[in-house]
């Protein structure tokens, strides 16, 4: 007798065969085996995407260049600090962009490596959080001490061989550049602009962004006129130190550069054009040096104080212009013998009253802005536009030293390599150059404030000590 066929299975009467493994197990299974089948089915996806993960991970470790993209993006995320706070208010969602920049350091430095040379920057990490423990504060400080935190230990873990510097330095131009052609649209478009840009600004920013641009400081989007500045100059050092380490030098490299120094001439924050001066002077003054050079010596330094007579009889000669117009009170001023400072006299007497309360420890990281306007009665918060003051008074002469140490020390050891190793190739001259001209730089920043957190200071820093 013939055996009977089976009956047709499935969806609209398929008659696909089953399986001997099909064949012995009921459709109807217990909840329990559903469970245990699906979960060996999750384990070996989880396992195999895992496996994925570590592989991909290894392979940016092994990268001849892994730190390239992770400084490039701590970059990116120090130098948007009007979209986190200005326009998007939310300080939480900067701390997690910095989280994710130090887990990608970490990644790409196969764990904590602090190098020997670059340890003594520790010393601000360790000062500033001593003092924010002896100080009772706000859950927002607490965020900003670990982002400020973060910015250090990530230049302390930079690997200097892991990194195309050559790629971060024109980054770092390339930001330059554009804020200077926002800065440029700002003047030229001026009202225009402002009604675009300053509605996304949340309400305490408009107000800051419009007595800036009553005191006719351009900034483009970015309504600090001093980081835009500081971003700028960073970029036309670079531009200088690319122009000058340049054998075949052309007239037309030079046109970048001096659209550089007019855009920054319109930030109006002369603290910043001043120090970029004095910085690319002695960042001159030592390379010559280093070769012995005297007669360029000379020559250099008489060229350099008839730039700076040109620029002064331009600046009284045009007093209005909108390039001098902020020179001119200074200027003038000197001249006359009555040079005021304006409120940063009146800020600079009350910081150092406010440390007289606690000489050794200061009155606390970052409350000097809180106390402006609740203590000392100003319409609008303000820093002290000088970080050695703001140290003194917020972190008193114990904290003040600390954070000087790393700073000359810093700049002690990117002199003496710039001195002694000017033998190396072309390409190595100018990174040293360029680290030796920032050194000069945020030192001299620190006059009229500069912040410390943008990370390209705390960058070429730290390398210099490799």
């Amino acid at each position: 007798m013939a055996r009977e066929e089976a009956p047709a299975s499935g969806i609209h009467g398929s008659s696909r065969s089953l399986s001997a493994d099909e064949d012995r197990v009921s459709p109807l299974w217990p909840p329990c085996l559903i469970v245990i089948k699906n979960s060996e089915a999750a384990a070996f996806v989880y396992k195999t995407r895992w496996k994925k993960v570590i592989a991909m991970v290894k392979g940016i470790q092994n990268k001849q260049e892994s730190m390239t993209a992770p400084f490039i993006l701590l970059l990116m995320v120090s130098t948007s600090k009007w979209l986190f706070e200005d326009t998007l208010n939310s300080s939480w969602l900067e701390l997690l962009a910095y989280i994710v920049c130090l887990a990608l350091f970490l990644v790409a430095s196969k764990g904590i490596r602090l190098y020997k040379t670059s340890r003594i920057w520790l010393l601000f990490i360790i000062n500033l959080l001593f003092n924010i423990l002896i100080h009772r504060f706000s859950p927002n400080i607490y965020g900003r001490a670990l982002m400020t935190s973060i910015i250090v230990f990530s230049a302390v873990l930079t690997n200097v061989k892991r990194l195309d510097c050559d790629r971060v330095f024109r980054f770092i131009y390339r930001i330059g550049v554009f804020h200077a052609i926002l800065v440029l649209l700002h003047f030229l478009l001026q009202s225009r602009w402002n009604a675009m840009a300053f509605g996304i600004y949340r309400a305490e920013t408009y107000k800051y962004a419009v007595a800036y641009f009553r005191n006719n400081n351009y900034f483009g989007i970015i309504p600090s006129p001093h980081i835009v500045a500081g971003v700028i100059a960073f970029a036309l050092s670079y531009r200088v130190i690319q122009n000058i380490s340049n054998d075949r030098r052309r007239k037309r490299e030079w046109i970048v550069p001096i659209l550089l120094l007019g855009t920054l001439f319109l930030t109006g924050k002369r603290g910043v054009i001043t120090c970029i001066i004095i910085a690319i002077f002695f960042a001159m003054m030592i390379k010559m040096a280093s070769k012995k050079q005297w007669l360029k010596i000379g020559f250099f330094i008489l060229l350099f104080a008839a730039v700076i007579d040109l620029f002064i009889y331009l600046v009284m000669r045009y007093p209005n212009n909108v390039l001098f117009a902020r020179f001119y009170l200074f200027v003038n001023g000197f001249f006359s013998g009555n040079i005021s400072l304006g409120d940063r006299e009146r800020i600079y007497a009350d910081a150092i009253e406010l440390w007289k309360k606690n000489v050794f420890f200061g009155i606390g990281w970052r409350q000097f802005n809180r106390l402006t306007v609740s203590t000392l009665g100003y319409s609008l918060a303000h820093e002290v536009n000088c970080d050695y003051i703001q140290w003194l008074c917020e972190m008193g002469v114990l904290g003040l030293i600390l954070n000087l140490i790393p700073m000359f020390v810093s700049l002690y050891r990117v002199i003496y390599v710039c001195r002694t190793k000017m033998n190396l190739m072309d390409q190595a001259k100018k990174k040293l150059q360029y680290y030796m001209l920032a050194q000069f730089k945020y030192l001299s920043f620190c006059m009229p404030g500069l912040k410390f957190r943008f990370t390209t200071t705390c960058f070429s820093i730290c390398i210099s000590l490799r």
